[in-house]
């Protein structure tokens, strides 16, 4: 019996995908389990298994092109079977994939010309193309050794400079800036947001931290956040919560989703049941997660649920901001730099090393009052460290 293959909804938020690369050729035999295909999600590439055995009679989407999740891609049947039927569901032609795949090439013979063009993102194939690059030649400084726009610098010519005339340049969405856009979008519009911000005493965090560096599991200021941020969704759950309509839903397990910025886009990988870790535990299993992030080897479901959302941009001098709140969660926490302040003690003033945190709020969900005492109790994980 002929069987479909179909674009996959692989994410509540995919609504298309992207078919980066077919691993069988029509007329090929497959397996039930065999993979057919290279999906690109809004998070991540992945491997389109066949769920029937037979024949690959049919490829209907050519490599690089973008369907909506659902549409028939491709046909498995026996040699000799009718499947002019299920060729009617044939898409129609889709625009160009603007995303560009990640994917890292293991092997250490040299790289063909079909593996540099995999390699590579569409709109830098267009280049090398137009101006004869061969993108075997290229060394790739994206993730995984991915060849983006420009590595190309050296291989194209000097643009002419018009001093009197101003450019404007359209760069297409990547299948992950669309998902960004469309759930943040989703986000903001329905949730009324409100943001309350706290100040938080650094100096013991930071004490732990310096010496943590020459232990086993060095432990870094996001680790104490996490930790402490468990340890306060643990005595105020009202947090830890979700707007279900008719109701407020009280989640038992503590999974906090971490904002990991790679270069087309944002991913929010999430730390599992934080209640029951150790500081120590959180710090190894945190680094895994953002090291596997950032080399796009999640699977969706480390990447969606999340209870509680932690977004730090102090790394980059920010001293404070606001977050959007990702459903289900329906508070998110934005971490500023920590900064050198004076501070007034004892009728004497000091320099202090302080760091703002802003609670953003569904307001469906919490109240100013209950914002104020998690911060409150977060501000004190924070101070005390020792305790967690």
């Amino acid at each position: 019996m002929a069987s479909r293959v179909i674009m996959p909804k692989l994410t509540d938020s995919m609504e298309e995908g992207v078919v980066v690369k077919w691993r069988k050729s029509e007329g090929d035999h497959v397996e039930s389990g065999d993979v057919l295909a290279e999906i690109e999600t809004d998070k991540a590439v992945m491997d389109l298994e066949a769920f029937a055995s037979g024949t690959l009679r049919k490829i209907l989407v050519p490599e690089g092109t973008t369907v909506p999740s659902g549409a028939l891609i491709g046909v498995i049947a026996e040699p000799a079977e009718e499947i002019q039927a299920l060729l009617k569901e044939t898409p129609s032609p889709a625009k160009k994939a603007a995303a560009e795949k990640i994917e890292t090439v293991t092997s250490k013979a040299p790289v063909s010309g079909s593996e540099a063009e995999a390699a590579a993102s569409p709109r830098v194939r267009t280049l090398a193309r137009e101006h004869g690059i061969d993108l075997t030649k290229v060394k790739g400084s994206g993730p995984g050794g991915r060849i983006i726009e420009r590595d190309l610098g050296s291989y194209l010519p000097p643009k002419a400079k018009k001093s009197s005339e101003s450019t404007v340049q359209e760069v297409p969405l990547s299948q992950m800036r669309k998902a960004v856009a469309r759930i943040t979008t989703q986000s903001k519009a329905p949730i009324p947001h409100f943001y309350v911000t706290i100040e938080v005493d650094m100096a013991e965090g930071l004490g732990i931290v310096e010496k943590s560096k020459s232990s086993r599991v060095p432990v870094s200021i996001n680790h104490l956040i996490i930790a402490a941020s468990a340890r306060a969704l643990k005595e105020h759950p009202g947090i830890n919560a979700s707007f279900g309509g008719d109701t407020i839903r009280l989640f038992s397990g503590i999974d906090i989703g971490i904002a990991v910025a790679i270069e087309d886009g944002l991913i929010v990988p999430v730390l599992r049941n934080c209640g029951a870790k150790t500081l120590v535990q959180i710090a190894e299993e945190e680094r895994l997660l953002v090291t596997r992030t950032r080399n796009r080897e999640l699977k969706p479901e480390e990447y969606t649920g999340a209870t509680f959302l932690i977004s730090n941009l102090g790394m980059y001098d920010i001293d404070n901001f606001i977050a959007v709140i990702l459903p289900p969660a329906a508070a998110a926490l934005a971490i500023g730099s920590v900064r050198d302040v004076p501070v007034a003690r004892d009728g004497r003033v000091e320099i202090g090393r302080r760091m703002k945190m802003t609670l953003a709020s569904d307001h469906r969900v919490i109240d100013g009052v209950a914002a104020a005492k998690f911060l409150q109790t977060l501000k004190a994980g924070m101070e005390h460290p020792r305790r967690l």
